[in-house]
């Protein structure tokens, strides 16, 4: 962790590399009409100024392996000039007037001659240094934002009440910043890390990820079910984007399959913290459960454990048995599917019954414990009439410019 600009040494890991920079020269950012910036393509498509009279001395590696240089950048006729200064008493040299990282990778080929690495200039360089301190400043205030409304919010409100930061947006030199109380993006992350060595590294949140992935395939394992009926896969003539041998294996592995978890296994691993949180009471053993789809979720297998639920009830390590009330929330396209509802509106106004031809697919579900989703019956609704204004204004040949100003008026 570096203390610049208190210290002239700053310490940053940059995409698993540890580079060492002592500033020598900071230099100065030239006016707008003659300040240069790097490439997009040269990091995370990012583009950083290019500063003048700047001279920095690099160093990463260890041992036959470490590399000691000194990078130089200045303007001549309004063109930056990347130099790497190298060997004994940094009296080599190498100059380019295209990037800082052709410069890098000139050196690099008179290091190494037969490599096949590539450097990046914009870190060789440390280009990104002021946004790397940018990006830190504004997550460590975000940061302190986020006590303060925590703190601030207990003076004002009740804790049920459950206030919640949702957003902050602040400027900083006209340069806006949006941070949402959510986690960081991968790009974000990366650079934060840079600056504060303490942070997990990438190899350490996968580890553990995938860690947790494994101990919730063994808590709740993944069931594979055969789909039956399937088409015959569609030969394609185009070059396959993987092309590691065990991973096309594992996929063909699954072709035809899909996978699931069982909801008692679900149930059952939830159970004790739902008990603890005084979400259900094992003292009144009632669970009620919803369920909701889009048509891809319900299938035989769901039904057949969901109706040995429903019948013989969800017995715990304690062995106590918990009553299973089922319900079922969907939009009402999918709701009249499952309910298999077929009747047509004339079918309907001759004989106003329940309108069902056949036994609803989940059979375990009182009909009373199906609830449509008013809000999306509400839009089709509104949806539907205002079609039908639509409709009468263009029969009556009223659907002019100022039908059209005062709809668009009031959007």
């Amino acid at each position: 962790m570096s203390t610049y600009p208190a210290s002239n040494i700053i310490v940053l890991n940059q995409n698993g590399i540890q580079y060492t920079y002592t500033i020598i020269k900071e230099g100065y950012y030239p006016q707008n009409d003659i300040l240069c910036y790097t490439s997009a393509r040269s990091c995370n498509n990012t583009q950083f100024k290019i500063p003048d009279n700047y001279l920095i001395q690099t160093s990463w590696g260890r041992g036959s392996s470490k590399h000691i240089i000194q990078c130089g950048i200045i303007y001549i006729e309004k063109i930056p000039v990347f130099k790497i200064s190298f060997g004994e008493n940094f009296q080599a040299s190498v100059e380019s007037i295209h990037s800082a990282t052709k410069a890098a990778n000139f050196y690099l080929q008179i290091k190494k001659p037969n490599t096949q690495a590539r450097l990046s200039g914009v870190h060789v360089f440390c280009l990104n240094i002021e946004q790397l301190y940018e990006n830190k400043r504004v997550y460590v205030f975000n940061e302190q934002l986020a006590v303060n409304f925590t703190n601030t919010a207990a003076k004002y409100f009740h804790s049920d009440d459950c206030p919640t930061l949702q957003k902050i947006c602040f400027t900083v030199q006209d340069k806006n910043f949006q941070a949402n109380q959510r986690p960081i993006a991968r790009d974000s992350y990366r650079n934060l890390a840079a600056l504060q060595p303490e942070l997990p590294c990438e190899t350490t949140i996968y580890k553990t990820k995938k860690r947790i992935n494994e101990e919730m395939n063994n808590t709740i394992p993944i069931s594979i079910l055969n789909i039956s009926n399937q088409l015959s896969p569609t030969p394609i003539n185009e070059n396959p984007d993987i092309n590691d041998p065990e991973i096309i294996e594992e996929v063909l592995k699954y072709i035809g399959k899909a996978g699931y978890r069982r909801i008692t296994d679900i149930l059952l691993f939830i159970l004790p913290d739902l008990i603890n949180r005084r979400v259900i009471n094992s003292d009144n053993p009632i669970i009620n459960l919803r369920i909701f789809g889009d048509g891809r979720n319900v299938g035989q297998p769901i039904s057949n454990k969901l109706n040995d639920l429903v019948l013989n009830g969800l017995r715990d390590s304690n062995g106590t048995i918990w009553t299973i009330n089922p319900y079922f929330s969907s939009d009402w396209k999918f709701m009249a599917i499952v309910c298999v509802i077929e009747k047509t509106m004339d079918q309907i106004k001759l004989k106003p019954s329940p309108g069902h031809v056949k036994s609803p697919l989940l059979q375990m579900i009182p009909l009373s414990h199906y609830v449509p989703d008013e809000l999306h019956i509400m839009l089709r609704i509104w949806d539907r009439l205002w079609d039908l204004v639509l409709q009468e204004l263009k029969t009556q040949n009223r659907f002019n410019d100022l039908a059209r100003a005062k709809i668009f008026a009031e959007m």
